[in-house]
């Protein structure tokens, strides 16, 4: 057998894959924004909240509408706390509030709905104060 020699530095055979680090979102098309997505996400929660809508009747509407109501308030106190633009405009918080309804129970109490966004941040700020 013939052994040849392959010398690591050629650069005329075949390139290696380059390996891009950057943070998400990973979008293949440019035009798509983080809007898009969370329009597309509720487009896929559609069928699900219509069908909830169907069976729970009020019970799940009271917690849309509850959570709908917490999660934006929500975003937009903590969004003017960080001294940033609000953020209300992406959709984020809907999305949230809607995948929120859909892991409660309908009769579940109205501030358990209204909370889960800013209970965790608030208690952590609080009880980080009381340990220092």
């Amino acid at each position: 057998m013939q052994e040849t020699d392959v010398n690591m530095n050629d650069t005329s055979g075949p390139t290696t894959p380059v390996i891009h680090v950057s943070p998400s979102p990973h979008l293949a098309q440019t035009s798509s924004s983080t809007r898009r997505m969370m329009v597309d996400v509720l487009i896929g929660l559609a069928p699900v909240v219509g069908m909830s809508l169907y069976i729970f009747r009020d019970y799940a509407l009271y917690q849309l509408i509850v959570c709908l109501m917490g999660c934006l308030l929500a975003e937009f106190i903590f969004s003017g706390m960080r001294g940033r633009k609000e953020t209300l405009k992406d959709g984020s918080a809907i999305v949230t509030a809607v995948i929120l309804t859909m892991s409660l129970p309908g009769t579940a109490p109205w501030y358990v709905a209204s909370s889960p966004r800013s209970w965790p941040s608030a208690s952590a700020r609080s009880s980080s104060a009381d340990w220092a």
